[in-house]
């Protein structure tokens, strides 16, 4: 695979990311939640804020940050902008398992639109490890 596509792949899923994160706050959980999960009890549940804000919004800001860096990298090969979003991109990949673990072994309830934004995270880091170790 080209080192442009798996840029492009990136960008693509980094913009599902901020769609995902935008249904989250403007539409209501039921609406958004596959049958048999429990969104409405994992974004309700104290674990769904920091500060008293939904941790969507944060979603909807750290993942637009990492689409202008993203989009930044494309067009420069300035090294600090590539150590930044390699460094964005692992720190939202643990936040992202940290989520994961809640739901799974505390909350012990799933969203699915939480995990997909979650795996989709994860998606993005092991993409980025690849094109990291091809092409480095």
């Amino acid at each position: 695979m080209q080192r442009q596509t798996i840029k492009n792949i990136i960008t693509i899923l980094i913009l599902a990311e901020i769609i995902l994160s935008l249904y989250l706050v403007f539409i209501p959980e039921k609406q958004l939640c596959v049958s048999g999960f429990s969104c409405g009890e994992v974004q309700n549940s104290v674990y769904a804020q920091i500060f008293g804000i939904k941790l969507s919004y944060f979603g909807i800001l750290a993942f637009s940050l990492l689409f202008i860096i993203n989009a930044i990298t494309l067009y420069t090969e300035h090294k600090g902008f590539k150590h930044t979003l390699r460094a964005m991109i692992l720190l939202g990949s643990l936040f992202a398992s940290y989520f994961l673990f809640i739901q799974f072994f505390i909350l012990h309830k799933l969203c699915s639109s939480c995990l997909a934004v979650d795996t989709l995270m994860l998606i993005i880091l092991l993409i980025s490890i690849y094109e990291y170790k091809k092409y480095r």
